[in-house]
């Protein structure tokens, strides 16, 4: 994912993409404008999804899909009214994980989860693709002000790991079992 301005000075993301390892790349179409600071994962019909900052008054994250890598994108259900934040940038990761035989894929999501201030560190989990992102599901990491700009990552098969700009230190790690995310 990637972030530029148009002739207009106006703030976009979009996506620059490899099909061969690097040797070439394309620049995709701007997803949508005034927003920054983008994370992309591929969903489980192989389209695209680019969960970007939103750069205006409505405190909900700029979210767009794409099945073409790019050429053209269309607003997801939840743009801009499903995910609160603060005008801060978030992390999206898609979690694989075994729960007995079964291999099981959620969507994960941090931020500080507030719409007046970079407060509420949580991780919030989506079972449906990123059209739900349950209450109960949401971890809270710390409730206090910090810069925020959190990525997620996974440690081990059962593991998620965040890094982030909490209230009490600069950087934060927690080590977070996925059962504790999946299983409130």
């Amino acid at each position: 994912p990637t972030q530029g301005r148009d002739e207009a000075d106006r703030r976009f993301s979009n996506l620059l993409i490899s099909q061969d390892h690097g040797k070439s790349w394309t620049v995709s179409a701007a997803a949508s404008y005034d927003n920054t600071e983008c994370q992309v994962v591929q969903l489980a019909d192989n389209s695209l999804m680019l969960n970007c900052r939103t750069e205006n008054p409505t405190k909900f994250r700029t979210i767009a899909i794409t099945q073409d890598l790019g050429r053209t994108w269309t607003p997801h259900a939840t743009n801009r009214m499903g995910i609160i934040e603060p005008n801060c940038n978030g992390s999206l990761y898609r979690f694989d994980y075994r729960e007995g035989d079964k291999t099981k894929s959620v969507l994960l999501f941090a931020n500080p989860h507030s719409q007046k201030s970079r407060t509420h560190h949580s991780i919030q989990v989506s079972f449906d693709e990123g059209k739900t992102w349950p209450a109960k599901h949401r971890l809270l990491l710390d409730e206090g002000s910090g810069k925020g700009y959190p990525s997620l990552s996974r440690v081990d098969d059962m593991h998620v790991g965040i890094v982030y700009e909490g209230s009490g230190a600069h950087l934060v790690f927690e080590r977070i079992p996925i059962k504790e995310l999946v299983k409130r």
